[in-house]
């Protein structure tokens, strides 16, 4: 059986599992004089599901290829959490 989702968001392993899997301080990366991000703040917690939304050329891959690292962010910093489970 798998677990169903809720009206009030994803189920969480229990009311004080908040551990923080992803940081994003003050992010901003710009190519030349052409600034895509912008002191991007973002926290994402374990089990929460997140999706980035907006028009062509507003910054999404980008983010997204600062948080894998392809594209360092020029200001700012991301923080990951090493979550494992045996």
């Amino acid at each position: 059986m798998t677990e169903q989702p809720t009206a009030s968001g994803p189920q969480s392993k229990g009311p004080t599992d908040q551990t923080i899997v992803l940081d994003c301080e003050n992010v901003a990366h710009w190519f030349g004089d052409h600034h895509v991000l912008f002191d991007v703040n973002l926290k994402i917690i374990r089990g929460e599901i997140v999706s980035l939304v907006g028009p062509s050329g507003c910054g999404k891959s980008t983010l997204l290829r600062a948080i894998v690292g392809t594209h360092p962010p020029n200001k700012g910093q991301i923080l990951m959490a090493l979550l494992f489970q045996l």
